[in-house]
């Protein structure tokens, strides 16, 4: 392969790498590792009483009313309105939704219960389970933009060394606008109401798209790091001091020699 052609597959690819493995990072691999991260320090967490109550507040879209649960620890009172084990400054919505649910069935001032870790009082959670509404959707993006960055990386070291890719540019160029529908479509998606689109809609719809995204990008991962099958090259077959070539494609029986009993 000329240089020209190595280098102008190698800058593609590799610009598809620098794309896809930061994003597998940071909308993937780094919110999941947090998660599972918060999840297992607060294993230790203890139950502690608590008195759920209702809080004002304003931004650019109004007044708004959100909770906070009050408990008391060595003689001292907190308050906590951290719902579940995703970081305070990454609120997901989703996830809170489902543990808010659950206190605004509670009258104002009804006991109720948080995890509070045993080391920070003013620490606490309303809910220590893994919060699944926001860990699946990240699950595909953490895989699959970790396999499609290895893949052009892998490819674009063996198109810089010459090596045959094959349609390796091109699958890895579609899989990448794939990956970047994909993306969309969660955030589109996963923003819609249950009463605007059945969650078996959305999850259907969203599994599907996923499945086909991680087979091309596992095809792209296959053939960036080993490479692509090329054309068999000529088999030389030596017999009674005779050189015979035989092409790749060829039919062995129109080239064997005829002979024997039963002209076999």
């Amino acid at each position: 392969m000329p240089w020209p052609e190595r280098l102008k597959k190698f800058a593609l690819l590799i610009a598809v790498a620098a794309l896809f493995g930061p994003l597998a990072w940071l909308l993937g691999i780094d919110p999941l590792a947090a998660i599972v991260g918060n999840w297992i320090q607060a294993r230790d967490y203890v139950s502690v009483p608590a008195t759920v109550e209702s809080r004002t507040a304003q931004d650019a879209e109004g007044t708004f009313e959100y909770f906070v649960l009050r408990y008391e620890r060595h003689g001292k009172m907190h308050e906590t309105a951290r719902m579940t084990v995703l970081e305070d400054d990454s609120i997901d919505e989703r996830a809170n939704k489902v543990v808010i649910q659950k206190l605004g069935q509670l009258p104002r001032g009804q006991a109720a219960s948080v995890w509070v870790s045993p080391r920070m009082p003013d620490v606490a959670i309303v809910s220590r389970d893994l919060p699944w509404s926001s860990m699946w959707p990240r699950i595909p993006l953490a895989i699959g933009y970790t396999l499609l960055a290895i893949g052009a990386f892998a490819g674009a070291l063996r198109s810089i060394a010459g090596q045959s890719l094959g349609n390796i540019v091109g699958l890895t160029g579609f899989t990448a606008i794939w990956a970047g529908m994909a993306l969309w479509m969660f955030w589109l998606v996963l923003r819609t109401d249950e009463h605007e689109v059945p969650s078996i809609v959305k999850f259907g719809v969203l599994g599907l798209f996923a499945l086909i995204g991680l087979l091309m990008t596992w095809s792209t991962f296959v053939a960036g790091v080993f490479g692509t099958k090329v054309d068999a090259p000529a088999q030389v077959s030596t017999r009674a001091g005779v050189t015979k070539t035989i092409r790749s494609g060829s039919s062995p029986s129109s080239q064997a020699k005829r002979g024997g009993f039963g002209q076999r």
